[in-house]
């Protein structure tokens, strides 16, 4: 099967420093991932859309140095194959694919906050359905 991403785009980026945050202290901040995957209602067009929420601290929790929210979306067409199968496909490779550009942007807002810049380690996402 060939699945391709056609498109990529960031649809939402919300970044804010605690500036009131003591640098010195050891703290975990709390992240979370969410895949919403939607099929073109069209039952002929082989594409469909996956949208990836990445959370990073709480907005409201004084005790993170930051809060982060970044939604991205990429749009994914193939050739021959049936929308279950895509979708399969698409919920393994087209999450790492958006989650790398993820990384990487979350790693950039962090750098240019005047943070040390955060490096998400890799996560697995073999059990998302």
């Amino acid at each position: 099967m060939n699945v391709t991403c056609a498109d990529m785009a960031v649809v939402e980026v919300k970044f804010s420093r605690n500036i009131e945050f003591n640098s010195d202290q050891e703290t975990e901040v709390s992240v979370k991932v969410e895949p919403v995957y939607g099929i073109n209602e069209n039952p002929e067009a082989e594409n469909s859309r996956l949208m990836l929420s990445f959370t990073a601290g709480e907005e409201e929790n004084k005790n993170n140095p930051f809060f982060c929210k970044i939604v991205i979306a990429g749009i994914y067409e193939w050739n021959g194959a049936s929308a279950e199968d895509a979708e399969k496909e698409i919920m393994t490779t087209g999450i790492k694919q958006l989650m790398s550009f993820v990384t990487a942007y979350f790693h950039d807002l962090t750098l240019k906050s005047g943070l040390q810049p955060v490096i998400l380690p890799p996560m697995e996402f073999d059990d998302v359905q």
